[in-house]
C-alpha cells in the first residue's frame, strides 16, 4: 500500500478516527457560500436579493472580480466602488447595490440596473445607452453631461438628481420621479415622461420636440423655461 494508506490504517487499527467536522464549521461554510447564490426575485415594487431559502443580502464580489466579469454584477455589494472609466457594456447590475460609487466617464450601455441602489453615485460623464433602469434608486446622483439615450427609466427615483446637460433622446421616463431634479439644458427630444413628477424640477433651457410626452402643456413647458425644437 502507499505510505499514505498504511498510515491511515495503521491509524484506524489503534482506535484513531479522524476528527469530524463541527457543525459549525459546516453551517459557517455554508453560510460564505450562500453569499454567491443571493438572486433578484420577484417583481415586487421594491427589489429583492435573496438566495433560495429567502434570506435578503448582497452577493460578496470585489470590484476585480466584477471588472473581470461584468455579467456576475446581479444583486452585487459593490458600495463606494471605484469602477471610474471602466468599460461595463452589457454588464448585468440588477438589484446591485452601488451607493456612493465612482462610475464617472463609465461605458454602461446596454447595462442591466433594474432595482439598483446607486444613491449619491458618480455618474458624470457616464454612457447609459439604451440601458435599463427601471425602479433603480438614482436618488441625489450626478448624471452631468451624460448619455442616457433610449434608456429605460421607468418607476426610477431621480430626486434631487443632477442632470445638467445630459442627453436623454428616446428615453423613457414613464412615472419617474424627478422632484427636485437638475434637467437645465438637457436634451428630452423624443422621451415619454407620461406621469413623471417634477415637482420643483428645474427645466430652465431643457429641450423637446413634438413627439415628447410631457406631464403637462406645452405652454406650462415655455412657462418653465423649456425650449421647444424641430
Amino acid at each position: 500500500l502507499p505510505a499514505d494508506l498504511k498510515d491511515f490504517d495503521s491509524r484506524m487499527a489503534n482506535g484513531i478516527r479522524p476528527m469530524a467536522a463541527k457543525k459549525t464549521d459546516i453551517d459557517s461554510g455554508i453560510k460564505s457560500e450562500q453569499l454567491k447564490y443571493f438572486l433578484q426575485l420577484g417583481e415586487k415594487d421594491d427589489y429583492v436579493c435573496a438566495d433560495k431559502s429567502g434570506t435578503e443580502g448582497y452577493n460578496d464580489i470585489t470590484v476585480d472580480e466584477f471588472i473581470a466579469d461584468p455579467q456576475k454584477g446581479e444583486c452585487a455589494n459593490l458600495m463606494g466602488a471605484a469602477l471610474n472609466g471602466v468599460n461595463l457594456s452589457m454588464a448585468k447590475l440588477s438589484g446591485a447595490n452601488l451607493k456612493e460609487a465612482d462610475l464617472s466617464w463609465a461605458i454602461l450601455s446596454g447595462a442591466d440596473l433594474s432595482r439598483a441602489n446607486l444613491e449619491g453615485a458618480d455618474l458624470k460623464f457616464v454612457i447609459l445607452n439604451k440601458a435599463t433602469l427601471n425602479k433603480a434608486n438614482l436618488k441625489s446622483v450626478n448624471l452631468k453631461w451624460s448619455s442616457l439615450e433610449s434608456a429605460k427609466l421607468r418607476w426610477a427615483n431621480l430626486k434631487g438628481a443632477d442632470l445638467e446637460g445630459a442627453s436623454l433622446r428616446g428615453a423613457d421616463l414613464f412615472k419617474a420621479i424627478l422632484i427636485s431634479a437638475d434637467l437645465k439644458l438637457s436634451n428630452l427630444v423624443g422621451v415619454d415622461m407620461r406621469w413623471t413628477d417634477t415637482n420643483k424640477t428645474n427645466l430652465k433651457g431643457a429641450r423637446y420636440n413634438l413627439s415628447t410626452i410631457l406631464p403637462f402643456n406645452r405652454a406650462k413647458a415655455k412657462k418653465r423655461g423649456m425650449k421647444e425644437v424641430k
